[in-house]
């Protein structure tokens, strides 16, 4: 009687141990990592961003003899920052971390394209604050 009362006390305990799955985060961990990768290197873009769509406007407030191309530029360039900006607000907000309970294709799946956008929105990033810098190169020398 004892044994069968140890044997169906151990099978009690063995279900109640709780189950650790890691295997499904494996899985997708290393594209999780890959995306994070961009992001963290592009999200302190978004402080310079801020800085150089700050310069513009204020050149354009003190300047107002400016010529209607360079105000286009100013504009056209102060745009693609506030587009580049809102882009990776747009995708942090928008970006849902899977989780281990997620589907493993799906969820490569999913990371595969948010790897998309989120490179997508580095190169806007570092376009924008390429142009910008060019742009107030240009306009310190005139």
């Amino acid at each position: 009687m004892r044994i069968l009362i140890l044997f169906v006390l151990s099978i009690f305990i063995s279900c109640a141990q709780p189950t650790t799955q890691k295997a499904p985060s494996v899985a997708w961990q290393n594209q999780l990592d890959k995306v994070m990768e961009v992001h963290d290197e592009v999200m302190p873009f978004t402080a310079e961003i801020v800085n150089l769509n700050k310069q513009l406007k204020n050149f354009q407030a003190t300047h107002t003899d400016l010529s209607k191309e360079i105000i286009v530029k100013l504009e056209d360039t102060q745009n693609q920052l506030t587009k580049a900006e809102e882009g990776m607000w747009d995708w942090m907000h928008g970006f849902v971390q899977p989780s281990d309970a997620d589907d493993v294709k799906k969820a490569n799946l999913y990371l595969a394209n948010e790897q998309k956008k989120i490179q997508a929105i580095s190169e806007n990033m570092k376009t924008s604050m390429k142009a910008a810098k060019q742009l107030i190169s240009e306009l310190k020398q005139k």
